[in-house]
Order: C-alpha cells, then structure tokens, then sequence
C-alpha cells in the first residue's frame, strides 16, 4: 500500500484531478489521495463532497494564506487578523499586497458595513482572492431576530443590540442585517459559487460559504 504526500501541489495534483483521472492520480501520487492506504479505488463521489477531510484542512493550514476579519482585534492562529479597530477591512490588498488568500472568514462584522459599501468590499475581496478560494462569512440572521421580538421571546434592550449594536465606540453601530435570501444574493452579485447558508446557534446566525471558481 502506497500513500499520497501532503505536498505543496497537492490541491492542484490530487484534489482537482482526481475527478478528471483518478487513476493517474494513483499511479503519480499513491493508491488514497487522502492518505488512507486504501487500495482500491474510490467509489464515492468528486472529492469535493469531503472538504472536511482532515488531509485537506492540512493542506490548507500548512499551505495557504488565509485572512481572519471581525469588528474588534481577535486573533486566529495561521490567520492574518485584521479588524475595523486595528486594520484596513475595506481594502484587502492593504492588508495581503499582492498574495493572493485562500480563505477569508469575515466573522460579525458584516452588519457594521453599510448596505452601500458592502458589495465594494465583497469585490475587492473576490479580485484579490485565489481562485477555486472560498469566503466563509458568520452574521446576525435578521428574520429570527425579529421573529423572537415579535413574539416576546427577546426583551427590547437586547433587540436593540442586535438590530443597532453596542454603539459605545463609532465602530460598533450596525447598518446593515441580512437574511439567508439577502446573504444568498449578496454573494451571488459578487460572483460567488457552490454557496450555502446554514442557520447556526440556535437560528441566531448565518453561516455562508461561498466559492470563487473563476477570475474577470
């Protein structure tokens, strides 16, 4: 039994051709491209389906840039953090010149940019961005914030810090909050692709993924 190498090519040798070849793969890379030493040749689907794959969460942490973008400083390790208090959010190539991230996580801070300025944003990021990259975003899920006011299940204090933010600093007001159709949308109108939208912490978020799979 033989046993793919988790080398720097290996997004591009194994995980995109395995789906064009797979038994070239086998022949160049060894029987399992996920390392498995599995000798018989893989019957499930394009790999695509296994993003979770631990392997592949190797290859990107080892290989790839990837930027980590919030409202308030916090550190992820492997990550470029930026965030609007310490950073230039707005402009990603400020932040990564002329390196091109894998994977960029925008977590809670989408609803502090404003509904004109967020697709600006979102672009310059698409540019900037690897291609076959993917964008991870984690927000407020605006239709369950209203549902749980509407029905008194969220006091009015707590709705307003939700809907407005804390606003003790200039960049803690928010401007705007998005459900899963709006988010789908945004992103879509960016150029995104193979996008999904989970509702996550007990409906209070979104969590979109979504994937550039071609360059303008």
């Amino acid at each position: 039994m033989t046993k793919a190498i988790l080398r720097k090519d290996w997004f591009e040798e194994v995980w995109m051709k395995w789906k064009i070849n797979p038994t070239e793969v086998e022949k160049t890379r060894g029987t399992h491209p996920f390392g498995g030493g599995h000798t018989e040749l893989w019957m499930g689907n394009h790999p695509e389906v296994m993003k979770n794959n631990i392997y592949y969460l190797q290859y990107i942490d080892k290989y790839k840039l990837k930027i980590n973008m919030t409202v308030h400083p916090l550190q992820r390790d492997n990550f470029i953090n930026v965030s609007i208090k310490n950073g230039d959010v707005f402009d990603i190539k400020k932040v990564v010149g002329d390196k091109k991230p894998y994977l960029v996580f925008i977590e809670d801070l989408l609803e502090h940019v404003s509904f004109n300025a967020v697709g600006e944003m979102l672009v310059k990021i698409y540019d900037q961005m690897e291609l076959h990259g993917e964008i991870i975003i984690k927000t407020l899920n605006l239709q369950e914030v209203i549902k749980r006011y509407a029905n008194g299940n969220l006091q009015f204090v707590d709705f307003v810090k939700y809907i407005y933010g804390e606003q003790k600093e200039s960049f803690d007001y928010k401007s705007c909050i998005y459900n899963e159709e709006a988010m789908k949308a945004l992103l879509e109108d960016v150029g995104f692709t193979n996008i999904t939208v989970d509702i996550i912490e007990g409906g209070l978020f979104l969590y979109a993924i979504g994937r550039k799979s071609k360059s303008y």
